[in-house]
């Protein structure tokens, strides 16, 4: 499961206003759909959040994928409210091992964490869970 969030948006809603963040939103959200494979399911978690589950083959296989929604996002800008609007995403990974069957809450709380913990240290990047650890003071 990966999350996406979409970097700097809240700058757009707050200089170009709310319509021009829904098409910023809209037109996100087509271009990881379109990037997204059969059997991929996406959706929106709220605000600029977007969760992505990847079904393949091997851990290499998800992580090529969600990097390749990335860079479909990324690839040129979306014009809202007459402006080009460059668009700068962070991915939080995480995976289901076979033979487990984690809860979808768990999923999307790690997802989430190496999303959170990875855009402290780089944003326009995936992240997965496990690889950035929190310094032992915030533990």
């Amino acid at each position: 499961m990966a999350i996406f969030d979409l970097d700097g948006f809240k700058a757009v809603n707050d200089t170009y206003g709310h319509p021009a963040g829904d098409e910023v939103l809209h037109a996100a959200g087509a271009r990881m759909l379109a990037a997204a494979r059969i059997g991929d399911t996406l959706g929106r978690l709220g605000g600029d959040e977007f969760a992505l589950i990847v079904q393949a083959g091997s851990a290499e296989e998800v992580r090529l994928r969600v990097e390749g929604v990335l860079d479909a996002l990324g690839r040129r800008p979306v014009v809202a409210a007459g402006v080009a609007h460059a668009l700068s995403t962070t991915a939080g990974l995480a995976f289901v091992l076979a033979g487990t069957a984690p809860t979808p809450s768990l999923m999307l709380a790690r997802a989430d964490s190496a999303l959170i913990r990875g855009k402290r240290r780089e944003k326009g990047r995936v992240w997965v869970d496990g690889e950035v650890t929190m310094p032992t003071l915030f533990r």
